[in-house]
């Protein structure tokens, strides 16, 4: 299905793509945010639903960074311990903002590994895949 969607983008008329689970909560300058780090393809650090309560990483499956995945730690460890400039990435997951380029030169993942093989694709064209540990979005419960 995935697959099938990416076919029917518009790659015409933008730049970019944004996509994004519909289970999520994000602030309102999310886009503006990773369109100012200029990018190919970059994804928000991504936490569970307690924004007050600086909660832990999420998407521990989908971000890896030098072959390892990313840990459940808090928000707080990853502004201690984290780059806070834009981090190059082996994998991003949930939303992710894409130039829409590298859709449009066939960039496509394996049916089994839809996140870690879009970036991958994206990859083997040439592209960089990154995290913004600046922009964050929210798991919802």
């Amino acid at each position: 299905l995935f697959t099938r969607l990416l076919d029917k983008c518009d790659t015409d008329w933008s730049d970019y793509i944004l996509f994004t689970p519909s289970d999520i909560d994000f602030d309102s300058d999310i886009l503006a945010r990773l369109l100012s780090r200029q990018k190919d393809y970059i994804a928000p650090m991504f936490w569970m639903n307690d924004h007050v309560n600086g909660s832990r990483f999420y998407d521990i499956w989908g971000f890896r960074r030098g072959g390892e995945q990313l840990r459940p730690y808090s928000q707080a460890w990853y502004r201690a311990n984290f780059p806070q400039e834009p981090v190059k990435m082996d994998t991003v997951g949930g939303m992710a903002l894409i130039r829409s380029e590298i859709i449009a030169r066939g960039a496509r993942p394996a049916l089994e590994d839809v996140d870690h093989g879009l970036c991958r694709a994206a990859q083997a064209l040439g592209y960089t895949v990154w995290c913004d540990p600046q922009a964050h979005i929210y798991h919802r419960k």
